[in-house]
């Protein structure tokens, strides 16, 4: 028996009511969007019926039997039918139509609809077999793409439902669907019931992957959510699908040194079921540590000298290496008119040390350091840039740069890990820079740096906080409305961006930063965030402000502890 497939669903509802409408209509107008509906061995379905239904009293579908579509005694009603034997259809989206469908009286707005689909019968001949092969659709797994599938009141001129496969480019959903849940993989006279799997196990592969297997369930038209979360936490999120006859999956989205818990859901479009949980850790990774900390900003007077804030985590003290950069980041294409002539640096510590030219303090530890970290750009013999070596031990630390002669010139602010032996997290490492600093446009914007060494990867939260600045800035010289954009300097790509950072990832950011030493950002501000794993290498961080709005902001780098 051929069993016609089609690919994983999306499922959206769009209602769109006329003004027009008469409220005497008694019919309505539905279409069905379909992005690709594919039996087995074509490239697009080219027979069957697709049987559109409403349950109306239960909210629950009826299996068809040998005979009938719909079942004697069952609440379920046909609303309307389409027969894919006459329809010319494209190779990609197609749209079908059907009008003037009637309002039957045991109809009532917000009954949940459901698709059939027969790949064998056509509307001549509509009636099942035995052992008819047929698929079944509906909003039953909240994939919350859109509206439901549910019907409209009474006279809405078109009620347009949207069946979009997993690959579609119109349409994004929250959440995966089971790749079965779109086959034609029911058959009248068997089983439709999902059972979850009786055994589950799994196994730490790696520190960065998992595989996890499954016996025993069954999920017919339907497939397998494969579902993680935090040993101790409640709360799983679905990481993988698997089809109805697939029994492993690699999760190679888990980070090392953590303690998981899986479970497997069985799943199809009449239930799901959950199966035990199997927990398991992964080992410790290879390390990967913050190297470099950096800001290109403007140095001001005032409120708007540049302030970098850095913060050491670890064991024991941190060897570091600033660098103030002025006159040399012409080397790195700034214009001369632009760059700093002539900055000066002081350290904020236990012990304090500052510089206003590099060359004034020990040049020869300056270059050694700089080669062995790999500053750039070179410092040129009686070039006025500023910088100096220094030895600090935990906790927090400052650099404030301002300039000797200008206060509306670029530099770049430089903190390096000097340590011997490279990045290690067991060993004292830089977890975060903070840099405060005016925001301008166009060349003028603030520019975060961003070195992580090591292997493996890390998680970092950015933030760029401008309302969220704390009451000693004045709120007419903040930045009202920043906006942040991540590339890989190596890669030369777009990593990731955000500007009001509850749009980007609110529930992981909460989550994150109750694990650092800062405040929450406020609930509604205007402030920006993003967090990300990140691989070794270098990264970029543009701020700047909306719609070219400039002011004092804070750049934020923090190492996320995991």
């Amino acid at each position: 028996m051929g069993v016609a497939t089609m690919r994983r669903i999306k499922l959206a509802a769009l209602l769109f009511i006329s003004g027009l409408t008469s409220l005497a209509q008694a019919s309505i107008s539905v279409s069905l969007d379909v992005e690709s509906l594919k039996a087995a061995g074509a490239q697009n379905a080219s027979s069957g019926i697709l049987v559109l239904v409403v349950s109306q009293d239960d909210a629950n579908f009826s299996l068809p039997q040998a005979g009938s579509i719909i079942p004697a005694g069952s609440d379920d009603a046909i609303v309307t039918m389409w027969d894919l034997t006459t329809q010319s259809l494209p190779d990609d989206d197609f749209t079908l139509l059907s009008k003037s469908i009637a309002y039957e009286a045991g109809w009532s707005a917000g009954d949940p609809l459901g698709l059939y689909w027969f790949p064998n019968l056509t509307i001549g001949n509509p009636v099942p077999s035995a052992d008819e092969d047929f698929g079944f659709f509906a909003d039953t797994s909240n994939v919350q793409s859109g509206d439901d599938w549910i019907m409209p009141t009474d006279g809405v001129l078109l009620h347009s439902l949207k069946l979009f496969t997993s690959d579609a480019d119109e349409l994004v959903a929250v959440g995966p669907s089971p790749s079965g849940v779109a086959e034609a993989g029911f058959t009248i006279g068997q089983s439709v019931d999902a059972q979850s799997p009786t055994s589950v196990a799994g196994q730490a592969d790696s520190a960065t992957s998992v595989t996890v297997d499954w016996q025993g369930g069954s999920a017919p038209g339907g497939g397998y959510l494969i579902e993680r979360s935090l040993a101790g936490q409640s709360s799983f999120t679905t990481v993988g699908v698997g089809g109805p006859n697939e029994s492993t999956f690699v999760d190679a989205s888990v980070q090392p040194n953590q303690s998981y818990e899986y479970r497997v859901t069985a799943f199809n479009s009449y239930g799901s079921e959950v199966s035990s949980i199997v927990a398991l850790n992964t080992p410790e990774g290879p390390s990967a540590a913050i190297i470099n900390l950096a800001t290109r900003g403007l140095l001001g007077d005032g409120n708007n000298v540049l302030i970098s804030g850095f913060i050491v985590g670890g064991e024991g003290d941190l060897t570091i290496l600033s660098r103030s950069v002025g006159p040399s980041i012409v080397k790195a294409g700034v214009a001369q008119s632009q760059a700093s002539p002539d900055p000066n640096s002081t350290l904020f510590s236990s012990q304090s040390a500052s510089n206003d030219n590099w060359e004034d303090l020990d040049p020869q530890l300056i270059t050694t350091l700089s080669t062995q970290v790999g500053a750039q750009p070179s410092f040129d013999a009686g070039s006025l840039d500023s910088a100096f070596a220094a030895i600090v031990g935990q906790g927090a630390h400052a650099v404030i740069t301002s300039d000797n002669v200008s206060n509306d010139k670029m530099a770049v602010v430089e903190i390096y890990d000097a340590n011997e032996g490279g990045a290690g997290k067991g060993s004292a490492r830089l977890i975060n820079l903070a840099t405060r600093g005016f925001v301008g446009t166009g060349d003028f914007i603030m520019i975060g740096g961003l070195v992580i060494g090591g292997e493996g990867s890390m998680r970092i939260l950015i933030r760029c906080i401008g309302p969220g600045l704390p009451p000693e800035v004045p709120e007419n010289e903040r930045l009202t409305d920043p906006t942040l954009q991540l590339f890989s300097v190596a890669q030369g790509g777009f990593v990731g961006s955000n500007d009001d950072w509850e749009d980007s990832d609110r529930a992981n950011i909460v989550a994150a930063t109750q694990l650092l030493p800062t405040p929450q950002l406020v609930d509604g501000s205007k402030d920006a965030a993003l967090l990300m794993d990140l691989s070794a290498g270098a990264y970029s961080v543009f701020l700047s402000g909306v719609n070219g709005a400039t002011g004092l902001s804070l750049l934020e780098i923090w190492e996320v502890p995991q």
